[in-house]
This record gives C-alpha cells, structure tokens and sequence, in this order.
C-alpha cells in the first residue's frame, strides 16, 4: 500500500482497522499442518538416530578388536625376538609398558596384560571383564568378544567372534 492508501484507508475505517489489517498471523489450520510435518520429520529421524548409535558401537567394537590382534602379533614378535616365546612366563616392554606373557602371548590381567598391550582402557569399554584365562572386551552386554591365553606353545591365544546382538 501507498503511503496515500494508507492515508485514505485510515480516513475511510479508523486507524484501529489498518492496524487490525496489518496485523496477521497463523490460522489453526496452518498451525496443525505445522505440527504433522513436524512429527512425521521426527517419526523418521528417530529410528536412523537409534541405527547410528548401533552402527557407532559395532564400530568401537571392531576397533578394539583390530587393537588386540595388533597386540597379539606385536607382543609375540617381540617375544620371539627375545626368546621368551616357548615359556609359560615372560614379558617384554612396548611402549615403555611391560607385558606379561604366556607362550609369548599377553595374558589376561588388569595391568601389564592385553588391555594394556591393545591400549584398551576399562572405562572406554564398560563390557570389560578380566577371568582366569580370559578377558571379555565389550562396549556393553552381548557387544562383546573374547581373547583366551594361549596354553602352550602349539596352543596360541585366540580371538573369539564377535557377539553385537547387544550393540
């Protein structure tokens, strides 16, 4: 509207009816269309948050997997080189960190085991459990996998296949 517009609108109706035609807002109608585009927009980003977030653990899982065959390998090439390979006990340093052994595999323990060979720190992975023989490595129950000690030099330590039901 032209400024001589508004002039004669105000004129002809009052200033209170330009100001009322001025003033427009939302109708319900454009108000609930609103709203269920909103819900189905949440409806579908809901179910691909939830399916990221399994994907993410699935994938700090297999991290922590390929860190302790890492381990494995590193511990028992050092432990060859320093003939420690065929003994129930050992250990050797990597990273300024010493590694206990049996058969030249790291063993299951807390510390100096392969949770600390693999870098692989309890509080990043909550799963985690230390047993005779065994260390369950997981980001949560049933997102897991397990690493047993070897129990002799024809018997290497093993990793276990991966559990992600859970994840």
């Amino acid at each position: 509207m032209s400024e001589l517009d508004c002039v004669y609108f105000e004129k002809k109706y009052g200033e209170n009816q330009h100001m009322k035609k001025l003033q427009g807002g939302f109708t319900l109608i454009e108000l609930i269309i609103v709203m269920v585009i909103l819900g189905i927009l949440a409806a579908t980003a809901i179910p691909r948050y939830y399916d990221a977030h399994t994907q993410a653990d699935i994938a700090k899982l297999n991290a922590a997997l390929g860190s302790v065959k890492s381990a494995m390998s590193i511990s028992h090439a050092a432990a060859l080189v320093n003939s420690v390979a065929t003994t129930s006990s050992g250990s050797v340093v990597l990273d300024g960190e010493t590694i206990n052994l049996a058969y030249g595999y790291p063993i299951s323990a807390n510390t100096g085991g392969i949770l600390d060979a693999a870098g692989i720190s309890t509080s990043d992975y909550t799963g985690t459990s230390v047993n005779s023989g065994n260390t369950v490595i997981g980001v949560a129950s049933n997102c897991q996998f397990t690493y047993t000690d070897a129990t002799g030099t024809s018997v290497p330590a093993t990793v276990g296949t991966e559990t992600t039901s859970g994840c």
